[in-house]
């Protein structure tokens, strides 16, 4: 494989046990290599998730998955560093994934959808149809600020407001009483007819009494309010 210039993607580890049913590993890695260190130590960890009693008679190895290595010039303009950093990056995230298993170690895609919880799709790191992690830049208003963390699914919560139609002035959220203090909004956001179910909701960035900053949104149809997301 060096002499050709590829390096593994995947490895399948065959284990002949005596007295047990073979046992099969399989790693992968983000991107290609042939550093031995690295690929071992993927399996040692593989291996302690195992219970082997009898002692393994025979094994096989096989490269499963194969692609050209990464091939860089020398650093001539300082991004020796940088590149490094990726390296280590990379290694950890093989280290985590041969750990705790692919679907533990998520890459996040954006999709191009109005609805918040729909606007986002996980794929494992290691083994996705994409041999390098999705890079994505975007640009958004000041307007349409998006909080840090959005719940996979809005929470109920028990919101007051001025008018049934009004921004909110008071929240009631995990048992304690908040008042706003500061609110910017609505922000209408509407799925299209094409769907079953439509989604009709204005948003609120509201800022509670005790310092957190919260995405709240009321359901147009039902007046329902629920929590969203946090900043």
């Amino acid at each position: 494989m060096a002499a050709r210039g590829e390096g593994i993607l995947r490895l399948d580890l065959s284990l002949t046990c005596a007295e047990q049913e073979p046992v099969q590993i399989s790693m992968g890695c983000l991107r290609p290599t042939l550093r031995r260190k690295h690929l071992l130590d993927l399996i040692r960890l593989q291996l302690e998730r195992l219970r082997i009693t009898r002692g393994v008679v025979d094994f096989l190895v096989r490269a499963t998955a194969t692609a050209p290595l990464d091939v860089s010039q020398p650093d001539l303009f300082g991004d020796g560093e940088r590149r490094d950093s990726r390296r280590e990056l990379d290694v950890l995230l093989d280290r985590l994934s041969s750990r705790l298993g692919r679907s533990a170690v998520l890459r996040s895609e954006l999709r191009a959808d109005h609805q918040p919880e729909r606007a986002m799709e996980f794929f494992p790191v290691i083994g996705s149809t994409k041999a390098k992690p999705c890079e994505v830049e975007f640009k958004i208003s000041s307007e349409r600020f998006r909080p840090l963390h959005v719940l996979p699914l809005p929470v109920s919560v028990a919101v007051t407001s001025v008018v049934p139609d009004g921004p909110p002035i008071r929240l009631r959220w995990r048992n304690a009483e908040h008042r706003i203090v500061h609110c910017e909004g609505p922000e209408r956001i509407e799925t299209g007819w094409w769907r079953q179910a439509s989604i009709r909701r204005d948003y609120y960035r509201v800022d509670i009494d005790s310092g957190e900053r919260y995405w709240l949104f009321r359901a147009i149809d039902d007046g329902r309010w629920f929590l969203h997301g946090d900043f």
